[in-house]
């Protein structure tokens, strides 16, 4: 396989006389690279860990999806491919779960933000700035806040804050 990759870099004109198999293969192969690069990527740096798992399980559909070219047993494929599809859901449906649990439970009840982009009310949802991250709002109030506004945060639905514009004196208390 590395010495047919050389031989496609090297003289670009077999590249015509690979086969439509050995294509098909160097392609689902490359898409398998990206994939795992991006499933990587979101994992370890990334906000969203469920989304870079769900990347590296369609990775490894790829991997078997190689296997089709093989004399492997269709049987055998098919049960793997199902099961590369079905439990990698799962598994991100309840890592998801998880990972809005431990956001409620962060405790951002309570704390001061700022308003980066204009909420509208309840309608029009915003972005508020609050312990160094940038969130996604809507009023509580449902009163308009403009940016630069102070808000504090009064609980979280799912992962949008619901916040109030902050009074004066708890403003003060803060600084």
């Amino acid at each position: 396989m590395v010495r047919e990759l050389f031989i496609l870099l090297a003289f670009p004109k077999v590249f015509l006389k690979f086969s439509r198999l050995f294509l098909t293969i160097l392609f689902l192969f490359l898409l398998f690279l990206v994939l795992l690069l991006l499933g990587l990527s979101f994992l370890f740096h990334g906000n969203n860990e469920s989304s870079g798992g769900f990347l590296l399980f369609i990775a490894l559909l790829f991997v078997f999806s190689l296997l089709s070219f093989t004399d492997v047993e269709e049987k055998f494929v098919l049960i793997v491919l199902v099961l590369v599809g079905v439990i990698p859901i799962l598994f991100c449906l309840l890592v998801g779960e998880k990972g809005s649990k431990k956001v409620k439970e962060a405790g951002l009840a309570g704390e001061m933000g700022e308003v980066i982009s204009e909420i509208k009310g309840k309608k029009k949802r915003g972005k508020v700035k609050v312990g160094g991250e940038i969130w996604w709002a809507i009023s509580a109030s449902n009163v308009n806040l403009p940016p630069r506004k102070q808000v504090i945060v009064l609980d979280i639905e799912g992962m949008t804050l619901l916040v109030e514009p902050a009074k004066e004196t708890k403003k003060k208390r803060k600084q």
